[in-house]
């Protein structure tokens, strides 16, 4: 049997021998996405529309085809 300097009597490694590479974990793996990146916001919730936000977009798309046909005018003109 052959004496381990490396360990400590105790049977665990020195603290100073620890993987430089290793750190303290803040999140698990299952708590990432495939690039590392962490989200921790709340899902969105799908939810009924309003009136007033299905006229704000129906306006947007009136105004949005009315500059198309106006730049189409003004250079077919």
């Amino acid at each position: 049997m052959t004496a381990d300097t490396d360990r400590e009597p105790s049977g665990d490694p020195p603290d100073d021998a620890a993987d430089p590479g290793e750190e303290n974990w803040t999140f698990e793996l299952d708590e990432v996405d495939e690039e590392g990146v962490v989200d921790d916001r709340d899902p969105m919730e799908p939810g009924s529309p309003t009136l007033e936000n299905a006229l704000f977009v129906v306006l947007g798309a009136l105004v949005t085809v009315g500059i198309i046909v106006r730049v189409l005018m003004t250079l077919g003109a």
